[in-house]
């Protein structure tokens, strides 16, 4: 095949999908059948090359095209637009067959996906778009999941880092415990909230303008910012205001405060989490039944897999070399 008709085929495999499903049904069962079905002259209103449009197929594009406002084809002159343009359609198909396109292989992929697709869209998904799930169903997975519904404890504190490394002479972790020791005790004769000033004295460039505020942690939530001891002496206080003693450990010496009470763990209502869990049960269903269906699909075919074939296939260089040009330019050696 040229060159031209190559370049067409796209085009015209995406006017036929677009076109009206009567006709290309039409067309599909013709073409498979050998020949052209047996239709009454009377209900035909117009023949393409042998191809006729059919006073059916008429009537069903006038209740596809008109939808509520069918009434319109009442008027002769939208009639003839209407066939007009069907005519045209079954032009472009009629010319296309004679330029040889239906063996296009363009063509016959997008025919194989369309087909495809309205399996899917009639056998398959038609019975996922019906399933649902019981209130007794929501109900129950609430409760086996209660603790994705419960917003953990959580805990407002304060932190000032007086920082050590593993090379750090012993003389100067002498003077860093020093210089934190002092620092809390100035801490326990204050009214702040927060650390307030003395938070300008801590090693932690994030909260040290911040009074050392360090904001609301939940329970259980891992923070990349402080040692695991740091979080469990912050749950450990009781009482807002309350200064935990020096807290040492290999990066130096912490000093934590609780600005406010911790509010307590609470579980979220079933009335603010209903929808959630319905719309998860009806995708895990779905998923589960899609699978099942499709699994029964295969069965009634003979599948073969090439394993060795598959593993050995390489990348067409094209591809290749498609992608190596987009990628960005090297940079210049430094």
């Amino acid at each position: 095949m040229n060159a031209t008709p190559r370049r067409l085929a796209p085009m015209l495999a995406a006017a036929c999908v677009g076109a009206s499903l009567v006709l290309v049904t039409q067309y599909a069962a013709t073409r498979w059948a050998g020949g052209k079905s047996a239709v009454a002259p009377a209900d035909i209103l117009a023949t393409v090359d042998g191809q006729p449009i059919t006073v059916e197929a008429f009537q069903r594009e006038m209740v596809s095209r008109g939808g509520a406002s069918i009434g319109v084809f009442a008027e002769p002159e939208r009639r003839r637009a209407l066939l007009e343009e069907m005519i045209r359609f079954q032009v472009l198909l009629a010319s296309a067959k004679q330029a040889g396109f239906e063996h296009d292989p363009d063509v016959q992929a997008e025919a194989e996906h369309y087909l495809a697709g309205k399996f899917r869209a009639e056998r398959i998904d038609s019975q996922l778009d019906v399933v649902t799930a019981s209130e007794e169903e929501v109900e129950r997975y609430f409760q086996e999941h209660i603790g994705e519904f419960t917003i953990p404890e959580s805990a407002h504190a304060a932190v000032l880092h007086f920082a050590w490394t593993s090379t750090t002479p012993e003389a100067a972790r002498r003077a860093i415990t020093e210089r934190a020791e002092a620092v809390r005790a100035e801490a326990l004769t204050q009214t702040d909230r927060t650390f307030g000033a003395l938070a300008l004295k801590s090693d932690d460039q994030a909260t040290r303008y911040l009074g050392g505020d360090i904001g609301w942690l939940p329970r259980g939530q891992k923070d990349s910012r402080w040692e695991s001891a740091v979080i469990e002496t912050i749950f450990a206080l009781a009482k807002a205001g309350e200064l935990a003693p020096p807290l040492t450990t290999d990066k130096g010496i912490y000093l934590v405060k609780l600005i406010e009470a911790k509010k307590p763990a609470e579980t979220r209502p079933l009335d603010e989490v209903r929808s959630d869990i319905m719309h998860q049960l009806v995708n895990e269903k779905r998923e589960q039944l899609s699978k099942q269906l499709y699994a029964e699909a295969q069965q009634r075919l003979h599948v073969e897999v090439n394993e060795a074939r598959l593993r050995s296939l390489e990348v067409p260089q094209s591809t290749v070399a498609q992608e190596k040009d987009q990628q960005p330019p090297a940079l210049p050696p430094g």
